[in-house]
C-alpha cells in the first residue's frame, strides 16, 4: 500500500510573558513602537477577550479585557499585548534562533513604552499535529509515529481486559487515548507534556493565525508541550527583557527532548 506524505507535525509555538498589571501595553504608542522595531507586525487588531473565573462562592463568572494584537500580513506572526502580558505566536516557526530573536524584540519594546515592574510567568509552548505515513485503524497502529512506552498503557490495559473472563474477541479497539505528563527542572522550571490521539480534525483552528498547511480529516495525535517558570506561584523578576530570553531559551531544551522521546526515530526521518 502505498504511504501518503506526512505535513510537518509543528503547527503552533507561543512564547508568553505575563507581567504585573501595566495598562500602557494595549496603549496605541505600543503599535508606532512594535511596527518600528519588528517592521513586518504592521496589521494591528484590538479585541475583547473574554476570562472566566471562579468566585469565593464557587460560582463561575467572567469578565472583558482589551487586547492589542499585531500580525503580519501573511497571517503566520502574532504578538498579542493585555494589560498583564506580551505573547508572541506563530504557525511558521522559523527555528528557535529567529522566532527568540523576534520574541526579545518585542519585549525590548514592551520595557521601553510600557515598562512593566515585574515578570510573574515566562511560558513557551509547542503544538504538534502528528499524522502517519500509513493507515491508523486502532490505537496502537501509532506505534509506527509514537514512543512504544507512551503507549504502553493502551496496550496493557487491553491485556487487562481480555483477563477479565471477556471473550478474546471483545475489545475490538481503545475507543481513545490521553495522558499528561509534568516534571519539575532545576532553577524553578517546569515542563508539561499532553498526549492525545483524536479521530479527525485539529487542535489548531484557521484563525486568527493562517495554518502553514490546512487540517485532514484523517487521524491525528497530538503531543503538545508547556514549558514554564516559575513552577509555583510567588515569585517575579524584574522586566528584563536579556533575562527573559535566557529563561525563555531554558525552556527549549526539556520540551525538545521530550518531543524527541514521544516520537519514532522513523516518524522524523519522514516528516522532518
Amino acid at each position: 500500500m502505498d504511504k501518503s506524505p506526512v505535513p510537518r507535525p509543528l503547527v503552533f509555538v507561543a512564547a508568553e510573558v505575563r507581567t504585573a498589571y501595566t495598562p500602557a501595553l494595549i496603549d496605541d504608542a505600543m503599535i508606532a513602537a512594535i511596527t518600528t522595531s519588528v517592521p513586518s507586525l504592521v496589521v494591528p487588531h484590538r479585541e475583547q477577550r473574554t476570562t472566566f473565573t471562579w468566585g469565593a462562592e464557587k460560582l463561575p463568572g467572567q469578565s472583558q479585557e482589551t487586547a492589542l494584537r499585531l500580525m503580519d500580513k501573511a497571517s503566520g506572526f502574532s504578538l498579542m499585548l493585555t494589560t498583564s502580558s506580551v505573547t508572541l505566536e506563530t504557525t511558521r516557526y522559523p527555528g528557535i534562533d529567529v522566532f527568540s530573536q523576534i520574541f526579545q524584540k518585542c519585549i525590548e519594546v514592551a520595557s521601553e513604552v510600557a515598562r512593566p515592574a515585574i515578570v510573574e510567568r515566562v511560558g513557551l509552548r509547542y503544538v504538534n499535529e502528528l499524522r502517519s505515513p500509513s493507515p491508523i485503524e486502532r490505537i496502537l497502529d501509532w506505534r509506527e509515529v509514537v514512543n512504544s512506552d507512551a503507549l504502553c498503557m493502551v496496550a496493557g490495559a487491553e491485556v487487562a481486559l481480555r483477563g477479565t473472563g471477556l471473550p478474546e474477541d471483545a475489545v475490538t479497539d481503545t475507543a481513545g487515548y490521553q495522558s499528561v505528563y509534568a516534571a519539575k527542572l532545576s532553577g524553578n522550571r517546569a515542563v508539561t507534556m499532553r498526549l492525545v490521539a483524536l479521530e479527525s480534525g485539529s487542535v489548531i483552528g484557521p484563525t486568527p493565525l493562517r495554518r502553514e498547511s490546512p487540517a485532514s480529516n484523517d487521524p491525528l495525535f497530538v503531543v503538545d508541550l508547556d514549558g514554564f517558570w516559575p513552577r509555583e506561584h510567588g515569585d517575579a523578576n524584574d522586566f528584563d527583557p536579556q533575562a527573559l530570553v535566557k529563561t525563555l531559551l531554558s525552556l527549549h531544551a526539556p520540551i525538545e527532548d521530550l518531543f524527541l522521546w514521544a516520537t519514532t526515530d522513523h516518524f522524523r526521518s519522514v516528516a522532518l
